[in-house]
């Protein structure tokens, strides 16, 4: 699962060369994300794609989803 949230994140910065400004949460850097209602490295993988938005951080303003 690490390695999957890896490819879509840290590596594909990496893969456009941008890994400056995005595919972290650090500090500088844009960080566009979303907030779960569950955690997907404590659930059975199968039950991922059922996993609600909390809410979505878009250019450094939430968006609670209702």
């Amino acid at each position: 699962m690490f390695t999957a949230i890896k490819a879509v994140t840290i590596e594909a910065a990496r893969s456009i060369r941008m890994e400056k400004e995005i595919g972290t949460i650090s500090t500088g850097k844009k960080a566009d994300f979303v907030i779960l209602e569950e955690n997907p490295f404590k659930i059975d993988p199968v039950k991922i794609k059922d996993i609600s938005i909390y809410s979505t951080v878009f250019e450094g303003k939430e968006f609670k989803i209702q």
